[in-house]
């Protein structure tokens, strides 16, 4: 879901900047000014629709894709050369875009590593735990089948909870006696009444032995 996000957070700016080159190229080719729109190869000229008119699914689709690939060009610095602004619309919004980008990636690449430093530590604190356990097993010659589910199983635990056990326990730490007791109380209340041996304990008493 992280790099969903961040994918998407990319691409939508990339989206709407090349809606927008789009708008200024073709208001500018439309006025008989000078316009990017005016290096599109001859073959390709068809996707320019007459003045006046709409452009079709297929010219709209052909046009989106001219925009996006300049945008895209400029945003990664690689600048090929064929497309490039003529009026100073399209220049003042190539400042503009430039200024985009430069904010669009160093966000990218923050929170890009910051998932990869998320991931690393939580890998590297099963892997650890792991090596502890197997010298554990060796131990006590534990082997076999016996081995493989109990290393299965607490592998299983480790990358499910771990996160969250670490997080409560620092939690459970900060928090008030009072506070404590009641997260205590919630976890664990629903659990203990239905013990069968703690059935005539009152509910008072079940919140201090939680």
């Amino acid at each position: 879901q992280g790099l969903l996000r961040i994918w998407l957070m990319a691409l939508l700016p990339c989206h709407f900047s090349a809606c927008l080159w789009y708008v200024v190229g073709h208001s500018r080719y439309e006025a008989g000014g000078e316009s990017w729109m005016a290096a599109i190869p001859e073959e390709e000229r068809s996707a320019i629709p007459m003045e006046g008119e709409e452009p079709t699914g297929q010219q709209a689709l052909q046009l989106y894709q001219l925009s996006a690939y300049f945008v895209l060009v400029t945003m990664t610095t690689v600048g090929y050369g064929d497309f490039a602004p003529k009026s100073t619309e399209e220049r003042w919004f190539c400042m503009f875009l430039l200024l985009e980008s430069m904010l669009i990636f160093s966000t990218f690449v923050g929170l890009l590593n910051s998932i990869l430093i998320e991931i690393y530590a939580e890998s590297s604190y099963t892997r650890h735990e792991l090596i502890k356990l197997i010298k554990y097993m060796r131990w006590r010659g534990v082997f076999g089948g016996l081995k493989h589910s109990i290393m299965d199983h607490m592998q299983h635990l480790w990358e499910q909870n771990h996160s969250h056990l670490q997080y409560e326990m620092n939690l459970c730490k900060d928090l008030s006696p009072a506070l404590r007791t009641s997260l205590m109380s919630h976890i664990f209340g629903p659990v203990l009444s239905q013990a069968p041996f703690l059935c005539w304990m009152h509910q008072t008493a079940m919140r201090e032995l939680c």
